[in-house]
């Protein structure tokens, strides 16, 4: 049932300008295909549609978004978070409050800022009027889980998607939610119905293939999906960080150093990883033995972070990078000093999704130092919270930095119930 409010902003015209309409429905088409909602084609069709008609609010809206899209997914670049704020102050002038507006304001707040209660205020007050609501209450649900509500996260998720039940992103979040928690078999279900909503999703494939080993560790799942000759060639930046850490994990270092060769660049630079490309070369080698080659790979991996940091000195992503080079090559007292920096930037309490990679890290660290007490205790805490599944009890049994620690019964105690 449609409030008298939303029936009128579903009737109203959002532009008169034919051209300036095209422009943004190819945008959003282009959208529509992608994986992460940005894409610069679609930034420049909206930056398009606003110059052909600049009233055109839904498009400086939908321009913001993409804009801290990019932010959050790929090279944090603070210059796409002032384009964003401007790009929403133009929508607003032209629609005070509009719903849609504030949608994608409470995401600049907690993506930018990790502002959560600001957002959630924000969302709270465009849910009732807002047109797309599954959208609003999908993004509501997410900031809680981020903020380490999960129970409630899910029940959001579940609520978004009964709205919108064809929507394959609703049911690929529920799945990874309930992955956190442990609730395996439901969230196969979950991936499963976003699979055959959307079956190009390397993405939710990939998340399906942990959850397999999750429910059995003795699934091939992980090494049918590095065998695909359907991903194989793939370059996505996230694909290349997704197969090389489900090879890694296989023990596949034919696979890891392909998906290193496929990527084509000499930085992967996303929301989840900053690693320069002879970093990858650098720990697949290291982690097979062959570890008398791999200090030219680690000392340019290092000249590389060095600089990154003294640009962005409290990019965690950074300092997790650095770590891992830090230790790698040696240098235990440097190599702990960036890790516990990470983990003091980015807290579990402060980001439950994000904040336990940091811990993670700052384990693999301690054990390629061989420290292996304090590794343990890091792993011991992350196995006692709701954990993505790309930190989650897979990765931690079968990471190969930790192969050594497998017959410590503190190690077999944490997998006794998993």
């Amino acid at each position: 049932t449609l409030t008298p409010e939303v029936a009128s902003r579903i009737a109203t015209v959002p532009t008169e300008n034919l051209q300036a309409y095209d422009a943004y429905q190819q945008a959003k088409a282009i959208l529509a295909r992608g994986n992460w909602g940005t894409s610069e084609e679609a930034e420049a069709l909206f930056e398009e549609a606003v110059l052909l008609d600049p009233t055109f609010a839904e498009a400086y809206v939908s321009l913001a978004q993409v804009q801290v899209n990019h932010y959050w997914y790929f090279d944090r670049d603070e210059g796409d978070l002032r384009r964003a704020r401007a790009a929403l102050d133009r929508a607003f002038a032209l629609e005070p409050d509009m719903p849609e507006g504030l949608i994608v304001l409470a995401d600049y707040h907690y993506k930018g800022f990790r502002e959560y209660d600001r957002a959630l205020k924000l969302l709270d007050e465009a849910i009732p009027r807002a047109p797309r609501v599954s959208l609003a209450i999908a993004r509501r649900a997410i900031i809680l889980r981020r903020s380490g509500r999960v129970e409630a996260s899910i029940s959001g998720l579940r609520e978004a998607m009964e709205l919108d039940p064809l929507s394959a992103v609703r049911h690929y979040t529920l799945g990874q939610t309930l992955n956190m928690v442990g609730r395996y078999e439901e969230a196969r279900d979950s991936f499963d119905q976003s699979i055959a909503l959307n079956s190009n999703d390397y993405t939710v494939h990939t998340a399906r293939a942990y959850n397999l080993r999750a429910i059995d560790p003795a699934s091939t799942a992980m090494q049918d999906l590095l065998n695909d000759p359907e991903y194989s060639y793939r370059q996505s930046r996230f694909w290349v960080i997704y197969r090389w850490r489900m090879a890694l994990l296989e023990g596949d270092y034919e696979a890891a150093m392909d998906s290193i060769s496929k990527s084509g660049e000499n930085l992967i630079d996303l929301n989840q990883a900053f690693y320069p490309i002879d970093l990858m070369s650098g720990l697949t080698e290291y982690l097979i033995g062959k570890r008398d080659t791999t200090g030219p790979l680690f000392e340019s991996a290092k000249v590389i972070l060095e600089r990154a940091l003294r640009q962005s000195p409290d990019d965690v992503r950074i300092l997790d990078a650095l770590a891992l080079t830090y230790a790698a090559l040696g240098d235990a007292e440097q190599a702990k000093a960036t890790a516990d920096a990470a983990v003091a930037l980015s807290p579990i309490e402060l980001d439950s999704v994000g904040g336990p990679s940091h811990v993670l890290n700052r384990a693999r660290v301690l054990a390629m130092l061989g420290e292996e007490d304090a590794a343990l205790e890091d792993l011991q805490t992350l196995m006692s919270i709701p954990l993505v599944w790309m930190i989650g009890p897979v990765v931690i049994r079968n990471d190969p930095t930790f192969s050594h620690l497998h017959e410590r019964p503190e190690f077999r105690a944490m997998f006794r119930d998993r």
